[in-house]
């Protein structure tokens, strides 16, 4: 039962991270320890979690992590760069009698740090099923699934901007 319910939470962070991870191999390999272009700017949360406490320090932490696991070696950039990001829904719903449905939502602006120009909306987004016992590491997971898919989109918009 644990390998099918450990299954389920992987096939579906696949899936979510699938794209994720196809954004960032353009970029080559990651985590090339060059510097990462972008600074973590304001980061809030209009979603409130019963199971999880300061969401906004977990998102920034995730924030910040995968920022600096990108390659930044092959994107060339002429500037500084702010992301601020908002976790617009996160949660969990029953999704039978021992299984509840995670999701999260987090909406990332990048703009141009010296100019303040806005380059990007980008919005990342995780669901996760699991059992009910587990709904707050489920929580946790699906947050920083859905800051993981919106960083890997920052490159690409840096590159659309120069």
């Amino acid at each position: 039962m644990a390998v099918h319910r450990a299954s389920r939470v992987m096939v579906s962070a696949l899936v979510v991270l699938s794209g994720a991870l196809a954004a960032g191999s353009a970029f080559g390999d990651k985590g090339s320890g060059a510097k990462a272009p972008v600074a973590v700017a304001e980061v809030t949360s209009q979603a409130s979690s019963a199971r999880l406490e300061n969401v906004a320090d977990l998102v920034r932490k995730d924030l910040q992590s995968e920022l600096e696991s990108l390659d930044w070696s092959k994107t060339r950039t002429r500037r500084r760069y702010l992301i601020s990001a908002t976790v617009v829904e996160l949660g969990s719903a029953p999704a039978g009698p021992r299984s509840s449905l995670s999701s999260c939502v987090v909406s990332a602006t990048v703009r141009d740090g010296e100019r303040g120009n806005v380059l990007a909306i980008l919005q990342g987004k995780a669901r996760a099923e699991d059992t009910t016992s587990v709904a707050s590491s489920t929580e946790r997971a699906v947050l920083a699934a859905a800051v993981r898919s919106a960083v890997a989109k920052v490159p690409e918009a840096i590159a659309a901007y120069q």
